[in-house]
């Protein structure tokens, strides 16, 4: 609801609409919004109240806002105003029909957020979000965000994705780049690699969860900038030789991993194969299609 609004009115065409030159909303600052009630003087046709309304202020309060039950909106679509922090400014779009017994499915809803000095709390455990600078939209069922933003004080372009129609191919989609060094991997609650890969490492991740629950991770490395060591085979790589890994891992409905494949290759190594865990996400079986290393090349499963 917005209180305390002055503006103008005017009715024309059979609509009225209304220019709102400033209100409060929830102890937020809205100022040049609109409300159009359309075909007011015909009956035979449905009338509709067309809402545009710009939200600005602390990010917290405006997703306190937006987060409101009566909007409709996913929770899934909306951060938890209590971990989040940072400036946040909306424009809200509502389009619904005017009837006396409306439900929440007869609302057409458009939400677009620029954000500001985004900090989230525990995106992952021990891990938090700060610096975030981007923009989200809500329309049409799914959700977008496209933004710049650290984390653990590395940065990173982070790009989501999120369908909520019943039958969407896919619920979520996260995509994070940037260059980490190769110890954040377990600061991210990931296998770490090291002693095996030290140094900066260059990573597109992509997260993807089905409608089934299950869930695949993809990875694409470029491991240049680092130092590869691998003493059990007697091969290593040093920083600014060209390397690369490529891997692709398939998580069950309750997060378990249940395999991955790799290909990589780096000075004189090519290695590509599968490996299957068993519970605990311990290693149950290693096929190599390919495994070649100076003259040898082997295959083994």
């Amino acid at each position: 609801e917005v209180e305390g609004v002055s503006g103008t009115a005017r009715y024309e065409n059979g609509s009225m609409h209304f220019d709102i030159a400033g209100g409060t909303a929830v102890g937020l600052g809205v100022t040049g919004a609109t409300i159009d009630l359309t075909n007011l003087d015909d009956l035979t046709l449905k009338q509709y109240a067309v809402l545009r309304m710009p939200i600005a202020g602390p990010a917290a309060q405006v997703m306190a806002v937006i987060s409101r039950p009566k909007l409709g909106l996913p929770k899934d679509a909306l951060f938890d105003p209590k971990r989040i922090s940072g400036d946040a400014a909306v424009m809200l779009d509502l389009r619904f029909p005017l009837l006396s017994d409306l439900a929440m499915s007869e609302v057409d809803i458009k939400a677009t957020t620029a954000l500001s000095g985004l900090s989230l709390k525990s995106v992952v455990p021990d891990l938090d979000l700060t610096d975030g600078v981007g923009k989200i939209v809500y329309a049409d069922d799914q959700l977008t965000v496209a933004a710049q933003i650290k984390l653990d004080g590395i940065p990173f372009d982070l790009n989501i994705r999120e369908l909520f129609a019943p039958k969407a191919p896919y619920r979520q989609r996260y995509e994070l780049k940037g260059t980490m060094p190769a110890s954040f991997m377990a600061k991210a609650g990931l296998p770490s690699p090291e002693p095996y890969i030290t140094g900066p490492v260059g990573a597109t991740v992509v997260y993807q969860t089905h409608p089934n629950g299950t869930s695949d991770v993809t990875g694409k490395f470029d491991l240049k900038a680092a130092k590869l060591d691998g003493a059990p085979i007697g091969w290593a790589k040093a920083a600014g030789v060209d390397a690369s890994l490529n891997l692709g891992v398939k998580l069950s409905a309750g997060a378990k991993l249940l395999s991955a494949d790799f290909d990589g290759k780096g000075n004189g190594l090519v290695a590509k194969g599968k490996l299957a865990f068993a519970d605990g996400g311990i290693v149950q079986q290693v096929s190599l299609s390919q495994f070649s290393l100076g003259r040898s090349d082997v295959a083994l499963d």
